[in-house]
C-alpha cells in the first residue's frame, strides 16, 4: 500500500497501520483535515488538543469558564428561590 505524506499511517476512520502514527486529525467543529501538530483550526478558530479519538477527530479542550459560569448561575437561582419563597 502507498500513502501520501499527509495521510501516512491512516487507513480509515481513525485506524492506523501497526507501527505508524497518524499524521492528520480532523477538526471536531468544521470536520477539516488538519496536520497533527496544529492546535488551532485555521478555518473555524477552534482550539484542538493533540489527542485524537478512535475516529480521527481532535479532542476539544474542556471549557472550564463555561462550567464555572453555569455553576454560579445555578447557585444564584437557588439562593433567590430560597430567599423569595422559603425564608420566613
Amino acid at each position: 500500500m502507498t500513502f501520501s505524506k499527509a495521510t501516512e499511517g491512516v487507513v480509515s476512520m481513525g485506524q492506523t497501520m501497526p507501527g505508524k502514527a497518524a499524521a492528520i486529525k480532523r477538526c471536531p467543529e468544521c470536520y477539516t483535515n488538519l496536520p497533527f501538530e496544529i492546535s488551532v483550526c485555521p478555518w473555524c478558530n477552534q482550539k484542538i488538543q493533540n489527542k485524537i479519538d478512535k475516529h480521527g477527530y481532535g479532542k476539544k479542550p474542556i471549557n472550564w469558564s463555561a462550567y464555572l459560569a453555569c455553576f454560579f448561575t445555578w447557585a444564584v437561582a437557588i439562593l433567590y428561590i430560597w430567599w423569595a419563597f422559603i425564608k420566613n
